[in-house]
């Protein structure tokens, strides 16, 4: 009779239990499906206010238009259309599509250039880049990202590039002006299917900003889920081998199946981030919806091995309800996801059931693996809801926050299974552990010694070798510049430089043809030291290859090409080059200061205006050169940046007005006792504190 009693009170709070979970997993379910058809009515047909660009929001967090126009495209080889009215967001998601899109189309976006803006290198950066595209300002091609091309048959093919480099461009003029980009991926349907979205993510930045983005989008965050996944697979194989020497701890394997599972969510999720081809998306969203729901069965299995010495009934139906849909998970991830995300739930919900009835019992351990659950409920309740798109956060959010909840678990769990093991060895392991104490602490002590005394000799070794190779290095630096200065009958030269470090990153150098046509560089690497050494001597044979041709700016630009294929990644080089003729000067650059013209008739100092990118940081760009005529007396400064931009002890910029100032004082000297009074000059603004970049100044002079 007290049986019958009993069975009947745990039924009926069993059912209970099942009514009360249902109604925040039902509200959560339509609460999402409302989430989603808001998401999916959102739109506009409005044609939008032209995107406005100043200098100060480019320096800033950049710009992130957050819908382009768009009209649909019929061939990759088209010419960019005129504006649309229809307004889309880029992603392209499933709830998303634009009208009439097959594929191919077009997104135009509406710029309005501040005055500022004008000049200035700016750069575009493009996100989760699903597909292929061209690139178009104003009708004028700028990049091409991934391959596309369409066979004879009409159909499309597509090669993507998931995180392309940043595409480097300028506006001319203030104003409005058109950005134009032609999109393909025709396999949208499958992504759409794998529950990703199809399209990309835009931002605009200057050109330095975008660079330094670019950086840091290559430093993946893999290295902290590599961590979740060794960890798991750690602890998989651990209490594998447990089960394999003690067979009849099935709980240990279920704990092995637990940790497997989750180190194959955690290794999909590295892999799909890490995946150059974003196609990959396919398989590792499928996989990684069945490794899920393994995941969550074999933590309820374990449970219940733990604290019971059967699997409830109704607990075995609702298990191969589960197993039976893991293959519809799989085969549908995108349609799927919420379910999997409930099933999930709920079986964190039953975990903790089973547990809190564990404690109430007062079952050993019950308490040490409750915290474990108690960590995953909340770490995981608040994953799921972040996923699903109910709370904010960063994008780790979804992924550190369950899986460090993760980390408790294993922890308690592991301390639970051990803890059945330690109460019947207790006290051997305290005797072991007093020897092993005592043995690890006076080996620990020779190793100490004998460490410090193996690190003491390798440091003196290493110093030693590093010397010597940064002499040896000086020493070559200081042979690829000109020995002599090269005489002329017209003009007069002389050259200084101090590099801030052994090994500089500054450069000059001479070129005198037959026919008395004299060819001047001047170069500086990005930085000094070892890297600017190496960049110095690439540029040093260019000049030797190139410096007699007699088109400077094929010359610049064949240079910028040969530095961009030796791939120096974020190592580039300004240089510019200058051509003396017959009173004539004629001056291309790549990033330098512009020269200064001292002209003697009237005492002023010009700045011959030319610029452009420093070679090696874009594939092509549109060199210029300025042409100037020089009269006798009339001197030329070319100089790097390491004087207009020395630093006094208050921070202060010694800057490129006073650079002018200074050398207008003093060019009436000869070329020497010229250089000889800005090195002073620079010096006394410095105050005698060492230069933090090198610093060359090469004076030309007409006799």
């Amino acid at each position: 009779m007290n049986r019958a009693v009993g069975v009947a009170r745990y039924q009926l709070r069993w059912r209970a239990w099942t009514v009360f979970a249902s109604w925040p997993l039902v509200a959560l379910a339509l609460s999402a499906v409302g989430h989603g058809s808001a998401a999916a009515s959102s739109g506009s047909i409005v044609e939008p206010a032209p995107v406005i660009l100043t200098l100060e929001e480019l320096l800033g967090s950049g710009v992130a238009p957050k819908t382009w126009s768009y009209v649909s495209a019929a061939s990759v080889g088209e010419q960019p259309p005129g504006a649309s009215s229809q307004q889309v967001k880029t992603l392209l998601r499933k709830a998303g599509i634009p009208q009439g899109w097959t594929g191919l189309g077009w997104f135009d976006l509406s710029l309005e250039i501040a005055p500022e803006v004008v000049g200035e290198p700016v750069a575009l950066l493009l996100w989760s880049h699903r597909g292929a595209s061209r690139l178009f300002l104003d009708g004028r091609p700028l990049a091409e990202i991934g391959l596309m091309s369409e066979q004879e048959s009409g159909s499309l093919t597509v090669e993507p590039d998931r995180a392309p480099d940043p595409i480097f461009f300028r506006f001319d003029t203030p104003g409005r002006h058109q950005l134009q980009l032609l999109f393909a991926n025709p396999e949208f349907a499958r992504y759409h299917w794998a529950g990703a979205n199809a399209g990309f993510e835009a931002t605009l930045h200057t050109a330095g900003r975008a660079s330094q983005i670019a950086r840091e989008r290559q430093r993946s965050p893999a290295g902290r889920r590599g961590l979740f996944t060794g960890v798991f697979l750690s602890f998989s194989l651990l209490h594998f081998l447990l089960f394999v020497f003690r067979r009849e701890s099935v709980d240990n394997l279920y704990f092995a199946l637990f940790c497997l599972f989750l180190a194959t969510v955690a290794f999909l999720l590295v892999h799909k981030g890490l995946a150059a081809d974003p196609r990959l998306l396919f398989w590792t969203e499928s996989l990684m919806n069945a490794a899920a729901l393994g995941f969550v069965l074999s933590g309820v299995m374990f449970v219940y091995r733990s604290f019971h010495e059967r699997v409830p009934r109704f607990a075995r139906w609702l298990l191969v309800g589960a197993v039976l849909f893991i293959p519809f998970a799989a085969l549908w991830p995108s349609t799927t996801v919420l379910a999997v995300f409930l099933v999930m739930f709920v079986g964190l919900l039953e975990m903790a059931r089973c547990v809190v009835l564990a404690v109430r019992n007062r079952e050993d351990g019950a308490r040490i693996v409750g915290v474990g659950i108690l960590a995953i409920n909340l770490g995981f309740g608040g994953g799921l809801l972040y996923n699903l798109g109910f709370l904010p956060g960063r994008n780790e959010f979804g992924f550190l926050v369950p899986f460090t909840s993760v980390l408790a678990l294993i922890v308690s769990m592991s301390v639970f299974l051990a803890r059945r093991f330690a109460l019947t060895h207790r006290r051997l392991e305290s005797q072991l552990e007093r020897v092993r104490v005592l043995s690890e602490e006076r080996i620990a002590q020779e190793r100490r010694e004998r460490e410090q005394e193996v690190r003491t000799k390798v440091l003196e070794a290493d110093i030693e070798r590093k010397a010597q190779e940064l002499e040896e290095a000086r020493l070559l630096q200081l042979s690829m510049l000109p020995q002599e200065l090269p005489a002329h009958p017209e003009i007069e030269i002389a050259a200084h430089m101090t590099t801030a470090t052994e090994v500089g990153g500054d450069y000059y150098d001479f070129d005198v043809s037959d026919d008395g046509t004299m060819t001047i560089a001047v170069g500086d690497a990005t930085g000094h030291g070892m890297r600017a050494g190496t960049m110095v001597t690439a540029t040093k044979s260019l000049f030797n290859a190139l410096g007699g041709d007699p088109d400077m700016v094929d010359t610049i630009k064949r240079s910028n090409l040969a530095l961009k294929r030796m791939n120096f990644r974020s190592l580039n080089m300004a240089l510019l080059l200058a051509r003396y003729r017959d009173g004539t000067l004629k001056v291309t650059a790549a990033g330098m200061p512009q020269p200064l013209v001292y002209r003697r008739a009237s005492g002023a100092v010009e700045a011959m205006a030319v610029g452009g990118m420093p070679l090696g940081s874009v594939r092509s760009f549109p060199y210029q050169f300025v042409e100037v005529s020089l009269e006798s007396g009339d001197k030329v400064l070319f100089m790097s940046d390491g004087f207009p931009e020395r630093l006094n002890p208050d921070g202060e910029l010694l800057g490129y007005p006073e650079t002018e100032r200074v050398f207008a004082s003093v060019a009436h000297l000869a070329v020497n006792p010229l250089l000889a009074r800005l090195v002073e000059a620079g010096e006394d603004w410095a105050q005698n504190q060492p230069a933090d970049d090198d610093i060359t100044f090469v004076v030309l002079s007409v006799r």
